[in-house]
């Protein structure tokens, strides 16, 4: 017999898609098929393992070692890093 795989759901939370198209969703449901993300689906019906209630949340997948360059960051992020950066260059 087969064994089922592992499914982890991240509900109503927003999530920054990165890519050839960045995107911003908002109220979504997240779902994690064995460590990779299978959906990003309005309300998921389907069969969850584990759920996490992620209302409040930004959830960023795939952000784990790895540089993202701030012209790819929500505006509201990059406002952050520039003011930050300006602080750091005055000294």
């Amino acid at each position: 017999m087969a064994e089922q795989s592992q499914v982890i759901v991240i509900r109503a939370s927003s999530l920054w898609s990165d890519g050839a198209e960045p995107k911003m969703y908002s109220n979504c449901d997240l779902v994690i098929e064995e460590g990779v993300v299978a959906a990003i689906e309005d309300e998921y019906r389907g069969r969850a393992d584990h759920e996490i209630d992620g209302g409040g949340c930004l959830v960023v997948p795939g952000l784990v070692n790895c540089h993202t360059g701030k012209s790819r960051c929500p505006s509201r992020i990059r406002r952050k890093i520039n003011r930050r950066s300006r602080r750091r260059d005055r000294g």
